[in-house]
């Protein structure tokens, strides 16, 4: 429906809305979970800070849906963008490894990658846990 100029280097830039983007921020997320241990049956307590990727990740099916609806695979990848840029936003503000709320954090983070996963998946495209 729309016209579009491919440029292979604009596809792998780590900025912008790439899917390399999407696998940076994947892969930086993979690499906190590995540098801690997260507990799974961890008791989750909610920060302020945390609302609005929990929000989004909460339309997850809605998108889904309204993806198959349009025909449009653009829904899920505008949705992707936007979950890496709220996690980026929170990333740059929070001390993740060693704080407080350390293990809500990290199932915060877990969730995030599998929602990346999934999503990108629905895509048919691959995701990578390191670059």
């Amino acid at each position: 429906m729309n016209s579009y100029d491919f440029n292979i280097e604009d596809m792998l830039k780590f900025d912008g809305e790439t899917a390399t983007y999407v696998n940076y921020t994947n892969s930086r997320i993979q690499s906190i979970l590995r540098k801690s241990n997260p507990e799974s049956g961890a008791v989750v307590v909610f920060e302020e800070n945390m609302w609005p990727i929990l929000k989004h990740m909460a339309n997850y099916e809605e998108i889904l849906a309204e993806a198959a609806n349009r025909y449009s695979p653009s829904v899920i990848c505008k949705y992707v963008m936007q979950l890496c840029r709220l996690f980026n936003t929170y990333y740059g503000q929070e001390k993740i490894i060693g704080s407080i709320n350390e293990k809500s954090k990290l199932i915060l983070l877990q969730l995030i990658s599998r929602n990346i996963k999934q999503a990108m998946g629905m895509l048919g495209i691959e995701t990578v846990d390191s670059m």
